[in-house]
């Protein structure tokens, strides 16, 4: 980093004040590939430390985005220097891995889990993917080999099933009454089946609002074996009418919260 990096770097964190640094960006023009940190997820760790998950790259769809892992151990002050978990370095560097989110057993099993481009694009290669994932026994220390979470095929996905769904989740799920994890998500609708928008402008594409429950995690399950219920599913999605053509759904990006009573 040269000083005239750092310098405005520096200059930079003095006028915004942050409350916390957990990343700072080793360039300001993407030459390191690191200028795009996003989707950004901090959540307890199971030893009572602090962890972020969050999405990284040289800027969205740069072609290099990668899933990224950090702890505090002194409520957020300090953070360690940052693992990538998968996904490319750079553009060119492999498939991209994009919109990871934590999840944590009741054993102390770290999971992370995120849509994992394969090839086929269908609405984007930021969001047509299978859920990938690995797990962590150690604090975050080492990691498993990422492997696939099955998904349950939707009535709103492409015809083809060698091409992934359309989906993120957004937000850090959060447990139910039960204890089990549960989460919303975004479903884009696969250009094979969806509805053709009368306009053309920005937020056409159709999307919809779906949940999912994961049942088994707390018996620390490989990823193979992850069970998911599916609620608010397929014509049952929620949607929202865009403002020109109210046939159409435009619905993106749900967070959840637990009510008190």
């Amino acid at each position: 980093m040269t000083d005239d990096v750092q310098a405005t770097l520096q200059r930079e964190l003095r006028r915004s004040q942050p409350d916390y640094i957990v990343y700072v960006p080793k360039s300001v023009d993407g030459s390191t590939f690191d200028t795009g940190n996003e989707h950004f997820l901090v959540t307890d760790a199971p030893d009572g430390a602090m962890m972020a998950v969050w999405t990284q790259s040289t800027r969205e769809g740069a072609g290099d985005h990668r899933i990224m892992f950090s702890r505090s151990e002194d409520e957020g002050v300090t953070w360690a220097a940052p693992t990538r978990l998968v996904g490319p370095r750079w553009p060119g560097d492999g498939k991209i891995a994009s919109w990871g989110y934590p999840l944590v057993s009741k054993s102390g099993r770290i999971y992370v889990v995120w849509n994992q481009y394969q090839g086929p694009v269908d609405i984007s290669n930021q969001f047509t993917g299978t859920m990938d994932c690995v797990y962590s026994d150690d604090l975050g220390r080492s990691w498993s080999t990422p492997a696939t979470i099955p998904m349950k095929r939707s009535p709103h996905d492409h015809w083809d099933p060698e091409v992934p769904s359309n989906w993120i989740v957004w937000q850090a799920p959060a447990r139910d009454l039960r204890g089990r994890w549960f989460v919303g998500f975004t479903r884009w609708i696969s250009m094979a089946v969806r509805r053709v928008p009368r306009t053309q402008k920005t937020w056409t594409a159709e999307s919809v609002v779906e949940f999912m429950r994961y049942e088994n995690l707390d018996d620390d399950p490989a990823p193979e074996q992850i069970e998911i219920s599916w609620f608010a599913w397929g014509d049952r999605a929620l949607r929202v009418p865009h403002n020109d053509d109210p046939l159409l759904s435009v619905a993106q990006e749900p967070s959840i919260v637990r009510l008190p009573d």
